[in-house]
C-alpha cells in the first residue's frame, strides 16, 4: 500500500495534536466537526481531546436584544394615543348649601328612580313636560321650577326637563331633594 493517503500499519497514522478540536483519523487529520462527522461515517476513528471546554462562544450577547426592547418601548410610547374624557367641570359650592324646598308657588317636577314624571301630582309624558310647564308658568308668572330627581334616575331625563323648562320661558330653574 503505497501512495499519499494510504497507510500499510495503524503505527503510521498522523497524529494531529495542532488544536483542542482536531480529530485523529486513520488515514487525516480533520479540524472541521462537519469533516468529524463524515470521516465518522465512513467507518474512521474519531478521537477528541481532552481538554477543558471554555470557548468564548458559548457566551450569548444580550445588547443587540436590549436594543431592539428598548427602541420597541420608544415606538410604543411614541405612538400610544392618550385620551382626555370628555365632560363638565362642575364647580361645586364649598360647604352644604341649604336644601331646595319646593314652596306653593313653585312649579314642582319629580322624577322617579324608573325615570317617570311627575307634575302637580299626575304622571307626565316627557314630550308633554313643556306644555304642562308653560301652562303652570303663566298662572304663576314669577314661580322657579323645582326639579326633584330620583338619584337612581337617568340624568338625561333631568337634562330633558330642565331643556323643556327654559324653552317655555321660565329661566328660574332649581334642583332640589326627593322628599
Amino acid at each position: 500500500m503505497t501512495g499519499p493517503n494510504r497507510l500499510a500499519h495503524r503505527s503510521e497514522v498522523p497524529i494531529c495534536s495542532e488544536s483542542r478540536n482536531t480529530v485523529t483519523l486513520p488515514t487525516k487529520c480533520y479540524k472541521s466537526s462537519s469533516k468529524r462527522l463524515q470521516a465518522a461515517e465512513r467507518g474512521g476513528t474519531v478521537y477528541r481531546s481532552k481538554s477543558n471546554r471554555n470557548d468564548a462562544g458559548s457566551k450569548i450577547n444580550l445588547t443587540p436584544m436590549l436594543d431592539v426592547v428598548f427602541i420597541m418601548l420608544i415606538f410604543f410610547i411614541v405612538t400610544a394615543t392618550f385620551v382626555k374624557e370628555v365632560g363638565l367641570d362642575v364647580n361645586r359650592p364649598e360647604g352644604d348649601p341649604p336644601p331646595v324646598t319646593a314652596d306653593k308657588t313653585s312649579i314642582v317636577v319629580r322624577v322617579t328612580s324608573r325615570d317617570r314624571i311627575f307634575i302637580a301630582q299626575r304622571e307626565v309624558d316627557v314630550r308633554a313636560v313643556r306644555a304642562n310647564i308653560e301652562r303652570l308658568h303663566a298662572e304663576y308668572p314669577e314661580a322657579p321650577v323645582v326639579i326633584q330627581p330620583h338619584p337612581e334616575s337617568r340624568t338625561d331625563t333631568t337634562v330633558r326637563i330642565m331643556d323643556h323648562a327654559k324653552q317655555a320661558g321660565v329661566r328660574d330653574i332649581k334642583l332640589g331633594e326627593v322628599p
